[in-house]
C-alpha cells in the first residue's frame, strides 16, 4: 500500500511527556515555526499554498524574524534550502492579548510552497461535519518538550512527536478548569502524561 503508517506498530505508555517519534514525513502539514530573535521554535499547519495556522504567543516579533520550515521531521537537520520560507506577513487573533486566550494566528509567506509528499494542507473540517463525541480520539502532532515537569528548553524536542489525546465534551473540563472558556478552546485529555503539541 502507498499509505504510510502515522502510528507506530506498538504504542506503549511514552516514555517523553511530549508523545512518541513521528514516522518521518507521516505529517506533511505540519511546520516548524524558528523565532530567530526570541530563539524559539512552534509548530504550524499547512492549512493553503502559502498559509499557516500556528500559535500567536509563538509570533509577536516582526516577520523579517521568522523563519517557516516544511518538510521536515527533525529540527534543523539535513535540509534543502528550498525547505525554508520567509515570512511576508502575520495576522493575530484580534482578541489575543497574551498566553492562551485566543492563542491563534495565520502566517502568510512570501512564496507558495512546493508541494510534495513531505509538504501539503491538511484537511480542515467544514461546517456540515459533525461535533466530535465524548472520548474521540484525537492524534497530535509537534515539537513538545521532553521533560514532566519544569521549563521546557526552547526548542522543545528535535524530532517531531506525536501523540493520542481524548476529546472530552467542554461539560468536563468546566469542571476540572475553572477558566476553560469553550469559545477558544478545546477540551482535550490523555490517559498519561501531560501530551501537547506545543504550538
Amino acid at each position: 500500500s502507498d499509505i504510510r503508517p502515522i502510528l507506530p506498530a506498538k504504542f506503549d505508555t511514552p516514555r517523553v511527556t511530549g508523545g512518541l517519534s513521528a514516522n518521518d514525513h507521516s505529517f506533511p502539514w505540519v511546520v516548524n515555526v524558528v523565532n530567530y530573535k526570541s530563539l524559539r521554535s512552534c509548530g504550524g499547519t499547512i492549512i493553503g499554498s502559502n498559509t499557516i495556522l500556528t500559535a500567536a504567543h509563538c509570533i509577536v516579533d516582526e516577520p523579517k524574524f521568522l523563519t517557516v520550515i516544511a518538510g521536515a521531521s527533525t529540527l534543523f537537520g539535513r535540509l534543502n534550502l528550498f525547505n525554508y520560507y520567509a515570512v511576508s506577513h502575520v495576522i493575530l487573533h484580534p482578541n489575543y492579548v497574551s498566553c492562551c486566550d485566543y492563542d491563534v494566528a495565520i502566517i502568510k509567506l512570501k512564496k507558495k510552497l512546493k508541494r510534495s509528499d513531505m509538504i501539503n494542507s491538511i484537511c480542515l473540517p467544514n461546517e456540515n461535519d459533525q461535533e466530535l463525541e465524548d472520548d474521540t480520539i484525537a492524534l497530535i502532532a509537534g515539537w513538545g518538550g521532553k521533560y514532566r515537569t519544569g521549563e521546557l528548553n526552547a526548542f522543545g524536542s528535535f524530532h517531531l512527536k506525536q501523540g493520542l489525546v481524548y476529546i472530552k465534551s467542554n461539560n468536563y473540563c468546566k469542571h476540572i478548569f475553572a477558566s476553560f472558556d469553550e469559545e477558544d478552546e478545546i477540551c482535550a485529555t490523555n490517559t498519561y502524561d501531560n501530551v501537547d503539541s506545543r504550538g
